[in-house]
């Protein structure tokens, strides 16, 4: 007398396809969430985190795709004359926008060389919140307040940031070495 039940090993090929087809569905519905959310979230910090001042316009079309806006701009450009003065001259610089869906935009600032002068990532979102270097500590964007950034210095490398009553502004300066003719 054996008290093991009676199990059926035939094969309903049946329910094995209908299970099969179940998982991979499953399996496209979690890869389009996570390509969606989390994994663009982790894509475009990774490829911001690449991108530096004087970069060629190319590359960081690459990293983010085709701009959705761009325009030229006239700014008035600090520049070294004779004997030590600065003086401003009028440049030209294309601004180029790309939505990142419903996280954020990415803005560039380029020159007539198609050189990347500067950037700005701005969040729009509760889930894009990526930590970004700033000097010698890192900040996170839509958290991290303008004024717990250190202040001005004459004598320091920089950040530098000035908050107002209406006005506000962050700037970085850095230092490349002999890349480009000692660029800073």
């Amino acid at each position: 007398m054996s008290f093991l039940p009676q199990i059926d090993t035939k094969l309903n090929v049946w329910t094995l396809a209908a299970v099969l087809t179940a998982l991979y569905g499953l399996y496209g519905i979690v890869r389009g969430w996570w390509q969606a959310s989390l994994g663009k979230r982790r894509r475009l910090v990774k490829a911001y985190r690449r991108m530096a001042p004087y970069v060629r316009h190319d590359y960081v079309k690459e990293l983010f795709g085709e701009p959705a806006w761009a325009h030229k701009q006239n700014v008035q450009k600090y520049s070294a004359g004779e004997q030590d003065e600065t003086a401003l001259q009028d440049v030209e610089l294309t601004v180029r926008t790309w939505p990142l869906g419903t996280l954020g935009y990415l803005v560039t600032w380029s020159n007539e060389h198609d050189e990347v002068l500067m950037h700005s990532l701005t969040t729009c979102s509760r889930l894009f919140r990526p930590r970004v270097p700033v000097g010698r500590q890192r900040i996170t964007l839509g958290r991290t307040r303008l004024a717990a950034l250190p202040g001005p210095s004459a004598d320091g490398p920089g950040p530098w940031s000035a908050l107002g009553a209406r006005r506000f502004s962050y700037a970085e300066r850095h230092y490349f070495g002999n890349l480009g003719g000692y660029l800073d």
